[in-house]
């Protein structure tokens, strides 16, 4: 990585043609680069180099949207000649238009916010249930202790069996490396959890800015020279996109919106389920196995199929 980001350059041979400032959806955005693998490759493979920010969530979003500016900065300034792009996923959307209308980060080509989500604390989270949990777990005492100390156990213990399988030699040598970065990863988000609950057990209510001060915001601050690509799924019952692109029209915004596509909330998340191996020329199923694949992968590639498309116009 480059500072606190990720960066994944176009395979060799490639030209370079663009940057993608690409921020993820609550909780999997701990962890872009392995959440949102498949996706990032195919974009990467196009010519853009994929600078990936990960980030934990909060009630103040823009202490997020800080954090994110200060562990993109180098990133983002290795390509000063590129044109350079925000793409965002769901709360990674949001964290983009706040950013864009109050940190004022280096001036984009355009912006891709797909499954763009923005509702008040209560929507997204069961407050009334979670805060008697919330100080619960927050307070100290063995109950807490032992809870804490099961999940430091739970992730020796993963790590442990990853090592235990890459020393057997019953697994690639690769194994071990990857698995080890891939767990730890996951560690990551889950740990978010206990982070969130201190937040509602010290009396936060309300994400900050709050929904109608973002409207206000964006419809105020957000930089008419930007255009934007709004993407939705019909599948998807957390998207406000159709809230958001009247308000950025009624600005001046240069809006793309098409239909929503075939998919659902976790589309930008689909993973290639078809791993090559040398012995793919002897295996009978590779024709049925390539079918499956392609059913699995082609809403994420519809989505693909209108964000190149957008990129190169503004490129």
């Amino acid at each position: 990585g480059v500072g606190g980001s990720f960066v994944l350059s176009p395979p060799e041979g490639v030209r370079e043609v663009g940057v993608l400032h690409f921020l993820g959806g609550a909780f999997v955005g701990a962890a872009p680069h392995i959440a949102y693998r498949f996706l990032l490759e195919s974009l990467a493979d196009e010519g853009y180099v994929i600078v990936a920010t990960p980030y934990k969530l909060s009630f103040d979003y823009l202490k997020v949207c800080a954090e994110v500016e200060a562990a993109s900065d180098e990133a983002l300034a290795m390509h000063p000649s590129l044109p350079l792009f925000s793409i965002g996923h769901s709360a990674g959307s949001l964290l983009h238009l706040l950013s864009d209308c109050l940190l004022r980060p280096p001036q984009r080509a355009g912006a891709v916010l797909v499954c763009y989500n923005n509702r008040p604390a209560e929507g997204a989270i069961p407050l009334g249930a979670v805060a008697p949990v919330a100080k619960t777990l927050n307070d100290e005492g063995p109950l807490q202790d032992a809870i804490r100390d099961a999940l430091a156990r739970t992730r020796k213990l993963a790590e442990d069996a990853t090592i235990e399988v890459a020393a057997s030699g019953a697994a690639p040598r690769s194994f071990g490396s990857e698995f080890l970065t891939i767990a730890a990863e996951g560690f990551e988000v889950v740990e978010q959890v206990p982070d969130l609950f201190v937040d509602v057990a010290e009396g936060a209510k309300e994400f900050f800015p709050s929904v109608e001060q973002n409207k206000e915001l964006f419809a105020s601050s957000y930089p008419p020279s930007s255009p934007v690509l709004l993407l939705g799924f019909q599948g998807d019952f957390f998207d406000d996109t159709e809230i958001l692109a009247p308000i950025l029209k009624s600005a001046g915004i240069d809006v793309t919106s098409p239909q929503k596509l075939k998919g659902s909330h976790v589309t930008p998340l689909t993973q290639d389920p078809l791993i090559s191996t040398p012995l793919d020329s002897f295996d009978p199923l590779l024709p049925l196995r390539r079918t499956v694949r392609n059913r699995v992968i082609e809403p994420m590639w519809r989505m693909r199929g209108e964000i190149l498309p957008f990129l190169r116009k503004h490129t």
